[in-house]
């Protein structure tokens, strides 16, 4: 049987590429089954899921590709093609796609480039398949300024990955990253190496002063956008940090640098969840946040890549899924201003909401339990915020308008039929621990009803602060203005004071003495006879020595 990468990319391929977008039922269907394949490969059903081939990229340095899966690389993969199943399933159910294959090709696409990143064995497979990535990510992105932002960041952590690498490669002579953890402590610039790498992952997983790019997305559809927030570019950036982070130890400012940003990406996306009126832009910063969460546990070194990663990033998806539902049924209102008291006219669409954060709340637990402080910061950010955003929908006073009003309705069940499959699969497989599931429901109803954090929706009236991008401003003041600043001081010296005071008028001063002397030995006078004359003895006498006497 094929390999199920090369289904993947094939099916990926021709998915991008079918002639005006037609067939769409059929080639889903067709997605769904390579997908289902895939899985199925993973998991023994077909042979050997392994895959590696020679590729001479670099003269002169054999580079393996490899895909073997061990048991957690293969869970891995697992968790990365069920994602990329439930992220096709949405965007041919919502229907607001114009191009639904299109969409669904790029997530097949980065799901290779994804997997590929998760078994590199070494950093060529693993740069590849970051950049790639990044093509997936860019061509997805249809809203011009969300495309700059995106490709101006990630093309420069590109290039301080693919920089970085090669100064590993000169002081290890080899491009292997298991071989990273015993020569690392030899290396010179160890303090720079380990720096920049973090930066680099900084910008891919979008952590504070990095997550402008994607805040620029909120305009985009949802589904995308959930796409693009779960598994793409912020999850590469966790896949490259498990792969090297043998390195960070050979600096003492790797770790105390990733706990500053981590727990300054949380706070950050905390407050940005509950000052921002507009939902979409609540799901970024839930997303950032869940993305602090992650890198938190990387910081304090609690939470490894585990296969219950992956069950958490599902249960993040679907419950950032759930906001969906809200603005759906509510005629694709997306500012929750003009929301309110809807709880009358969706009672199943809150059930649904409800059991998304007990979905998202549990499978926190699961993967933070091993330190209670960690878990206990996870569930007091999820709970406030998720807390306050259903109350300012369901139990607030009403500020819809009339045509939202009359048109409320529970969404499609096929849109909440995910969440509750998940939820009762973890349900089930944490029986033994309803008690605690029941605890959480309680305490997670009495903050929604007493609603502690009401009175924050009056920053939804100020204009000035909803559109304040503070990262933008500061590299608007900081960095861009005296970037100006310097560059037309700069202009005026080299160009106005030396090019053209300088330098241009001394060619014309030398061009026209030049011409005066050309013009006066071409007069008809003696002179410029004389001149020639001696000019051709010059040459002849030359020519003697050159061709005679040598």
């Amino acid at each position: 049987m094929p390999h199920y990468l090369i289904i993947l990319l094939f099916v990926g391929i021709g998915s991008v590429f079918i002639p005006k977008n037609r067939m769409v039922y059929w080639w889903t269907s067709v997605t769904f089954f390579a997908l289902i394949y895939s899985a199925l490969s993973l998991m023994g059903y077909f042979g050997s899921s392994a895959l590696t081939f020679d590729w001479q990229a670099i003269p002169n340095i054999p580079i393996a590709i490899s895909f073997v899966p061990e048991y957690f690389g293969c869970c891995a993969c697992l968790g990365v093609l069920i994602l990329s199943f439930f992220a096709v399933y949405y965007n041919i159910i919502v229907k607001k796609e114009e191009r639904p294959n299109t969409i669904n090709g790029l997530v097949l696409l980065n799901c290779v480039f994804v997997i590929s990143a998760l078994l590199s064995p070494n950093y060529i497979q693993l740069l590849a398949a970051v950049g790639m990535s990044d093509v997936i990510v860019f061509s997805s992105i249809n809203q011009l300024d969300a495309k700059k932002q995106y490709i101006y960041g990630n093309f420069f952590a590109d290039f301080i990955l693919l920089n970085t690498f090669a100064l590993i490669f000169v002081q290890s002579d080899s491009i292997v990253i298991s071989s990273f953890g015993n020569a690392s402590k030899q290396w010179g610039h160890r303090d720079f190496i380990a720096i920049m790498l973090l930066l680099s992952i900084f910008i891919k997983s979008g952590l504070v002063m990095f997550h402008t790019a994607y805040q620029k997305m909120s305009s985009l559809n949802y589904n995308r956008l959930n796409f693009i927030l779960y598994l793409t570019t912020p999850l590469m950036g966790a896949v490259v940090f498990e792969n090297i982070k043998d390195i960070f130890v050979i600096s003492d400012y790797s770790y105390p640098l990733l706990k500053i940003f981590s727990v300054l990406t949380v706070l950050s996306a905390f407050i940005g969840t509950l000052c921002v009126d507009n939902i979409k832009r609540k799901a970024v910063y839930l997303s950032m946040m869940f993305w602090g969460l992650i890198f938190m546990g990387y910081a304090w070194q609690i939470s490894t890549f585990s296969p219950k990663f992956y069950i958490l990033l599902l249960s993040a998806f679907l419950f950032n899924n759930s906001l969906m539902l809200i603005y759906k049924s509510a005629s694709d209102e997306v500012l929750i201003s003009r929301m309110g008291g809807f709880l009358q006219s969706l009672k199943f669409t809150f059930f649904i909401n409800v059991i998304s954060v007990i979905l998202y709340v549990v499978t926190w637990w699961i993967y933070a339990q091993k330190s209670i402080p960690y878990a206990m910061v996870g569930l007091f950010v999820i709970s406030i915020t998720s807390a306050h955003v259903f109350s300012e929908v369901y139990l607030s006073q009403s500020k819809a308008d009339e045509w939202v009003l009359a048109r409320l309705k529970n969404p499609l069940f096929l849109l909440w039929l995910p969440i509750v499959f998940i939820f009762s699969v973890v349900l089930y497989i944490k029986s033994n621990d309803w008690q605690y599931i029941y605890g959480f429901a309680v305490f997670w109803m009495l903050l929604f009803i007493f609603h502690p954090l009401r009175k924050l929706s009056v920053l939804y009236q100020y204009d000035s602060l909803q559109k304040l991008d503070k990262v933008t401003w500061i590299y608007n003041f900081f960095i861009l203005a005296p970037l100006r600043f310097f560059g037309r001081v700069l202009r005026l010296i080299v160009d106005f004071v030396f090019i053209e005071r300088t330098l241009i008028a001394s060619i014309k001063n030398a061009i026209r003495f030049a011409i005066f002397i050309f013009r006066k030995l071409h007069g008809n006078n003696i002179w410029g006879h004389l001149i020639f004359v001696l000019l051709g003895v010059v040459i002849v006498a030359i020519a003697y020595y050159k061709g005679v006497m040598q």
